[in-house]
């Protein structure tokens, strides 16, 4: 029913049997289900921003939506989980978690970014405009609603 906790509870508490699934090797198993706890959190972190780009793009505010991406991936998380993961973790198993880490950082990002923009939004002035167009619909169907 679109949300996404119940996804997110799902892989996180069935994460040993989708890895078994994949793999025998109990070294990789062990890292495959460690790295699908990080991944649960980004299912419900990835709910919770669609649903915060969905209200924004209802608002008309689909710049500000691009935005707050731009700067949760692009200037923030991914740069920051490359470095980690190539720099400061290289050639370890770690890396893998740095990655998904930056992803989680990136959607985090963006999450407080849209977060703050809808706290900051005038909703009186949606109201007045959403009624506007309401007003405009109803009066070129009529007085009824109808055609």
């Amino acid at each position: 029913n679109g949300r996404g906790e119940h996804p997110a509870l799902a892989l996180f508490f069935e994460r040993k049997r989708v890895v078994a699934f994949f793999t025998h090797d109990a070294d990789l198993q062990d890292l495959s289900s460690s790295v699908l706890k990080i991944l649960a959190g980004l299912v419900f972190m990835d709910a919770v921003n669609n649903a915060l780009g969905g209200v924004m793009s209802g608002l008309g505010l689909q710049r500000a939506i691009a935005g707050c991406q731009l700067v949760g991936y692009y200037c923030v998380g991914n740069p920051l989980g490359i470095a980690i993961a190539f720099f400061y973790f290289h050639g370890t198993e770690s890396g893998v978690f740095a990655l998904w880490g930056g992803n989680m950082l990136a959607m985090l990002t963006s999450i407080v970014l849209q977060a703050a923009v809808l706290a900051r939004h005038e909703w009186e002035e949606s109201v007045k405009e959403s009624m506007t167009r309401l007003y405009l619909l109803d009066s070129q169907q009529g007085e009824g609603g109808g055609e």
